[in-house]
């Protein structure tokens, strides 16, 4: 049932047909609220019929009928592809906008709507690899001028900053990250690291810079090889680091220390036994290694738009399903949850990102900003309601006795 104080209106046509009409988009309008969970936003139709909560501060237009019949049958899909096409409007701060409907989003429970993302995820489940790996070049082969206008401008890292003092700017948090990560790890020169999914090749820059470590960084999308190569020659470390154009599944040899940062969202829960496989056999005796991975309370998808317009075929695991893959042969050191510092990093992506929108829209058009902006704005949303986690986590081989006896080595 709708809250008592909540606030149904509608214009009163006077002819009989009309008002049988409109008192159908009504029920209709009032399914769709009650079914996000009736949150406190103000929901309008295009001919003015609307259902708000009584502390609406924000509002969501709908322009056309059948954008209302899509946000029925499957609102998950439908909010974004409306959105980006211009079909909604939003009147307000769409990251508060969001988190309203993410809050909402566990009261969901139509058959349909569970049917069809059940379908979903049966289809994103079986991608093959080959499938995947043209997501990731489609992803990530947009120029790199791109991503350089709204990350950090030194080491282009694609994935959470750390923020130990909340006056950071983003390009300090993301040094902050590099070191917290090699601090954790324990890194001394001479060691021997392989990353698996290296980005735009920042990390491994930066452990050979400062810690004077040999890396190994596997990247499969040509566009960061290419960049990452050219930087590494720029800065005069290509004796120290190599990027190797291959999946985690084709790492060789044997290394000191394993790290993958924000790489096993996407390959997929069931090449996670892979993945295991890859890091029991390249770690050496006393080897040790960090995952930084997106996660959920529960295993889940990712939103169904998200899941296949923006970044096809992700799957966010649980904490359990991470440990898991580690295996049976390593010792869990650390586990932390970094989800507010997502949030913030997610917050300087955004905001650099509207500082460029105009140049955006040149480059490509409106429904590619609107795409991109909805992207980052929902992330937010999910990190600052809880619904997405991240988790960092260290281990080391379970016979390894050479580990540090405190958390001193990372704080001072």
């Amino acid at each position: 049932m709708l809250d008592q104080n909540t606030n149904l209106k509608s214009t009163e046509p006077k002819n009989k047909s009309k008002r049988f009409v409109a008192n159908i988009y009504q029920s209709l309008l009032r399914r769709l609220y009650l079914s996000a969970g009736s949150p406190q936003l103000k929901i309008i139709l295009w001919n003015n019929i609307q259902v708000s909560h009584p502390v609406a501060q924000y509002q969501i237009k709908i322009h056309n009928r059948a954008t209302l019949f899509k946000l029925l049958l499957h609102p998950d899909f439908y909010f974004g592809e409306a959105y980006t096409q211009g079909h909604i409007s939003i009147n307000g701060d769409l990251v508060a906008i969001l988190e309203q409907i993410v809050i909402g989003r566990k009261k969901r429970s139509t058959k349909i709507f569970r049917r069809l993302a059940n379908a979903i995820y049966k289809f994103t489940k079986h991608v093959s690899r080959k499938q995947k790996i043209s997501d990731i070049h489609q992803r990530y082969s947009l120029n790199h001028k791109f991503y350089e206008r709204w990350l950090d401008k030194e080491l282009m890292s694609y994935t959470c900053a750390y923020f130990p003092n909340s006056e950071y700017e983003l390009e300090t948090a993301q040094l902050a990250k590099m070191d917290y990560i090699c601090r954790k790890l324990e890194l001394k020169p001479g060691d021997t690291v392989v990353e698996a999914g290296g980005g735009w090749g920042g990390l491994a820059l930066y452990m050979a810079k400062t810690y004077g470590v040999n890396v190994h960084s596997y990247i499969i999308s040509p566009e960061q090889i290419i960049y990452a190569r050219k930087k590494c020659q720029l800065v005069q470390l290509d004796h120290l680091v190599s990027y190797v154009e291959a999946d985690y599944r084709e790492i060789v040899g044997q290394f000191d220390v394993f790290v993958s940062l924000g790489m096993i969202e996407q390959i997929g829960l069931n090449h996670y036994a892979e993945l295991q496989q890859a890091i029991s056999r390249c770690l050496k005796t006393n080897g040790r290694g960090l995952i930084q991975s997106i996660g959920r309370n529960h295993a889940d998808q990712a939103n169904a738009w998200l899941n296949t317009q923006m970044f096809p075929a992700t799957q966010f695991p649980s904490l359990q399903q991470i440990l898991n893959t580690i295996g049976q042969n390593h010792t869990v050191l650390d586990i932390e949850n970094l989800r507010l510092h997502y949030a913030e990093t997610l917050s300087h992506w955004l905001q650099r990102f509207e500082a460029n929108v105009d140049t955006f829209k040149t480059q490509f058009d409106n429904e590619f900003t609107r795409a991109w902006r909805l992207y980052l704005c929902g992330s937010i949303a999910s990190f600052t309601t809880g619904r997405l986690q991240l988790f960092q986590i260290l281990f080391t081989r379970e016979q390894n006795n050479e580990i540090a006896w405190s958390r001193d080595h990372l704080y001072h």
